[in-house]
């Protein structure tokens, strides 16, 4: 629903928790906060920044979008990220990581 982009999720898929473990945490901060996302506006330019972001760190697809997609949406499964990432807006993706980050300490 559109309800998952409008709202910082406060709630997480408790099934989904166990995702966030620290070092997947972690890897979605530095994946927010890399600087090549600052200059990222598009849906394609995230897609660039994810695909570069996953050969620099040399982890799998699946290894970020979980957790970016539980901390940006509440629930590992989810709408493409490179879409998601381009209408939320990085600074709103960084907010709603905190968020998680926040839930999890």
């Amino acid at each position: 629903s559109a309800r998952k982009f409008l709202e910082t999720p406060t709630n997480y898929q408790e099934a989904d928790l166990k995702l966030a473990t620290p070092e997947a945490v972690q890897l979605v901060a530095e994946f927010v906060n890399h600087p090549h996302m600052g200059f990222c506006k598009q849906a394609s330019d995230f897609q660039v920044g994810i695909d570069h972001f996953l050969q620099a760190k040399g982890v799998k697809m699946p290894q970020l979008a979980k957790p970016l997609r539980l901390a940006l949406f509440g629930a590992a499964q989810g709408a493409n990220l490179s879409d998601a990432l381009a209408i939320l807006g990085l600074d709103e993706a960084k907010r709603r990581v905190q968020t998680l980050k926040d839930r999890l300490s």
